[in-house]
């Protein structure tokens, strides 16, 4: 079967996606060996993973073979990702130590039975071809329960960031409110997620992320240690003039 526009569309979604996962992952692994950098490449690597699920699954139709483990492993793929996200997110966002508690408190068993539940099958049914070469499903109650439940999660975690009023915090809380916004396109009732707008929105999101990581992690640190410097300098002038 040939490849109609809006399967090329979705290819190409999920293509930047994965490539926009995989520079991310190199630049922080190189740039940032440490905590932050090795926390923020893994979590790249499970985007890209999720990417590259996707894309083996908006591929069944156009080559001919079952949709339904790519797109179980996409959705595995996708909770994984979102939830070493928020965790970074928590920390490297500098919220108060008994929030990012109870929030990891709450996300690591909800995110565990969100994932059996994924592995189950229980959240997407009635698997169809559509045109434009590609497949359609629709969502199950336990499925859109789900969906609400992570958008609702997402914009929690969104808010807190924005409260706490740090210029980290800020700049995180923006890319997580996409995440949720793309999540709602998703699940809506319209079959607005054949158009491949949750794959943009992740996209956007690590990419608005990676820059906010690699300003503070990267740049600053010169930043700070070439005003250390100068300052160094100005002061052995002096010391020589006198």
């Amino acid at each position: 079967m040939s490849l109609g526009t809006l399967s090329l569309v979705n290819i190409v979604a999920d293509v930047v996606l994965l490539l926009s996962a995989l520079a991310l992952a190199v630049i922080m692994a190189w740039q940032n060996p440490r905590r932050h950098g090795r926390a923020f490449a893994v979590c790249m690597l499970t985007f890209g993973l999720y990417a590259l699920s996707d894309l083996l699954w908006k591929l069944a139709r156009p080559l001919g073979y079952a949709p339904h483990l790519p797109f179980k492993a996409a959705m595995v793929f996708y909770e994984i990702s979102i939830l070493l996200l928020t965790l970074l997110a928590f920390a490297y966002g500098q919220l108060p130590v008994r929030s990012r508690r109870l929030l990891a408190a709450f996300s690591l068993p909800v995110g565990a039975v969100f994932l059996g539940v994924v592995m189950s099958g229980a959240l997407y049914r009635d698997f169809r071809p559509l045109s434009g070469g590609i497949y359609g499903y629709s969502l199950t109650g336990t499925g859109l329960l789900g969906a609400l439940t992570a958008m609702a999660y997402l914009g929690v975690v969104s808010v807190l960031l924005w409260r706490h009023n740090s210029l980290r915090s800020r700049a995180l809380a923006l890319p997580l409110a996409l995440l949720a916004l793309g999540l709602a396109l998703h699940a809506a009732a319209i079959p607005l997620h054949v158009y491949a707008l949750n794959v943009l929105a992740v996209t956007t999101a690590i990419i608005l992320i990676g820059r906010t990581l690699i300003r503070y992690e990267v740049f600053k640190p010169l930043a700070d240690l070439n005003a250390e410097l100068i300052v160094k300098n100005t002061e052995l002038l002096e010391a020589s003039r006198l």
